[in-house]
């Protein structure tokens, strides 16, 4: 028969023998030290009690713990029987830590200097070792749990045939409906680009000129604001590329100082050469300027003023001293 126990310092479950009943005990996890109590359903105490370890006295006092009392070289740890309440472990996987068997929190006892530090007892190696067996088969557990889930979630992943593609139907689509008019912009753009370096730029074919101007007097004051025309007898003329072309007036506008220097287009000075008509007249249109000029020297007049542009001296001729009627 064996008396069951349960600490009251770590909560262990100990089976005693019952000849130990009534003398001194020591929880073999916590090392505390209790007073075993009788067995129940017994009236007096055994037989065996007055076998018990010489120097022990039995106390009728039941399950007292005694806290802080001197360890005994007499007690046996034998005689207590461990018996866990939880499941039985599988042969051949360590069992993972029990409650009892896991080491219990608390401060640590502070050595004093000098002291000598005892070795653990066996059953605290045992349990450390129990311990670290059961972190281990935690560890291989959560592993393999892993490993479980990883094949799981891989297997329950499409194919790369069922996943969705992307259609592109709806782009090529678009892209035919708007290619016609985005070419349709580029050519425009290109030509556009074209015409306007052919019309302004230098790809304009132009004929040889040479650099006409002289000053404009009227009453002898030099006059402002007249406009100085000449225009080409022979309207046909080549180009310096060798191409036939129409020959175009050079303008001219006189400044306060009654100076002009023609232009052949915006730009470009000179004239062409050859015989010139000259022409005179205001450029804002006062009409008291206009009628106090030379008949001759105003558009659509009878009487024309000629002049030939030449390769030098031509600020001489054109150079008008007008007198005014």
């Amino acid at each position: 028969m064996t008396i069951r126990y349960e600490c009251e310092g770590c909560g262990a479950v100990l089976k005693i023998k019952d000849e130990l009943a009534g003398t001194d005990g020591k929880c073999p996890k916590c090392k505390a030290e209790f007073i075993i109590p009788e067995p129940e359903g017994s009236a007096e105490p055994p037989q065996a009690k007055q076998a018990a370890p010489s120097g022990k006295k039995p106390v009728p006092a039941k399950g007292n713990v005694k806290k802080g009392a001197a360890q005994s070289d007499d007690f046996d740890v034998a005689a207590f029987l461990m018996e866990g309440d939880g499941p039985k472990p599988t042969p051949g996987i360590p069992a993972p830590p029990t409650q009892e068997s896991q080491p219990r929190s608390g401060p640590k006892p502070i050595t004093p200097p000098g002291a000598r530090i005892a070795a653990p007892p066996p059953d605290t190696a045992a349990a450390a070792a129990s311990a670290a067996m059961g972190a281990s088969a935690n560890a291989r557990d959560l592993l393999t749990k892993t490993a479980e889930e990883s094949r799981t979630r891989a297997s329950s992943m499409p194919d790369e045939e069922s996943r969705p593609r992307i259609d592109y139907s709806m782009a090529l689509a678009q892209l035919r409906q708007y290619t016609p008019h985005i070419a349709g912009s580029v050519v425009g753009i290109l030509l556009l680009a074209f015409m306007s370096s052919y019309m302004f730029g230098n790809r304009v074919p132009l004929p040889k000129l040479w650099d006409v101007s002289g000053n404009v007097t009227l009453d002898g004051e030099p006059k402002a604001n007249l406009r100085v025309t000449l225009s080409p007898v022979e309207t046909e003329g080549e180009a310096t590329n060798g191409k036939k072309i129409s020959l175009r007036s050079s303008v001219a506008i006189t400044d306060e100082d009654g100076f002009y220097r023609v232009e052949y287009m915006p730009g470009v000075r000179g004239a062409p050469l050859g015989k010139v008509k000259v022409t005179i007249e205001p450029v804002d249109g006062d009409m008291t300027v206009y009628q106090s000029l030379p008949p001759e020297y105003l558009p659509n007049s009878a009487a024309t003023v000629i002049r030939e542009v030449r390769e030098a001296g031509n600020s001489d001729q054109f150079t008008f001293n007008l007198v005014g009627h």
